[in-house]
């Protein structure tokens, strides 16, 4: 499973055939939001918040595992939700987002130049993580402007166990980082051209990402 789905889940899920809900689980609630395609727009069908009780999730890590996923197969069943399948969006705090400039690599060695990367920029083994990637701008004998995201096997594993023992089919896996650039690129095309932050304030850390030219500049959880 691919951890998110290059960059562009709104558009990508609209030319699929199968719906999925978009989920996001937060401390102190789970949101869900089923966008469906309709003569070439995307409609937001549904939407919905859902109280979730204490100590079930604490800063995206989930803390009772059983327990949270009887809560989710309540919801989907009091909400009488016929689809049970989702993308979900990763915690900014559980995945690692880096904007880099490679030297110049043909495109079929983007990826082991990537994992060369974050070997010699980040904390962790390449066993211990899943990663993905985003190509903005490849310039011949010069550089590959790009993305990557990162999260640990461990958080991905946990939460893939969390959903198949709720019944729940999880499809897509983003980044919070990544949806909420979505978010801006295709619902404010006005903005394409401008400099802008993008701040998302949870109930314990909050997301913040700097964009220009549909490229995200910066990112940080806070």
């Amino acid at each position: 499973m691919k951890l998110l789905d290059k960059l562009e889940p709104f558009k990508a899920a609209f030319r699929k055939k199968k719906v999925l809900l978009g989920v996001e689980i937060g401390t102190n609630a789970i949101k869900i939001a089923d966008i469906r395609g309709k003569r070439g727009q995307l409609v937001l069908h549904q939407a919905h918040v859902v109280p979730l009780p204490p100590e079930k999730i604490t800063m995206g890590s989930v803390e009772d595992q059983e327990g949270l996923a009887a809560e989710l197969d309540t919801i989907w069943n009091t909400l009488n939700l016929k689809n049970r399948n989702i993308s979900l969006a990763l915690p900014g705090n559980l995945t690692i987002l880096r904007r880099s400039r490679l030297p110049y690599v043909p495109p079929e060695e983007i990826e082991k130049a990537i994992q060369w990367e974050i070997e010699k920029n980040l904390p962790f083994k390449l066993e211990e993580i899943h990663f993905d990637f985003h190509v903005y701008e490849i310039k011949e004998g010069e550089s590959v402007d790009l993305v990557y995201v990162v999260a640990r096997r461990s958080v991905i594993e946990s939460y893939q166990q969390l959903f198949l023992m709720a019944g729940i089919n999880l499809e897509v896996l983003d980044s919070t980082f990544l949806a909420l650039a979505n978010i801006v690129i295709v619902n404010y095309e006005e903005l394409s051209n401008a400099l802008f932050m993008v701040l998302d304030i949870g109930a314990e850390s909050s997301d913040l990402l700097v964009i220009k030219n549909h490229r995200i500049l910066y990112s940080r959880n806070v």
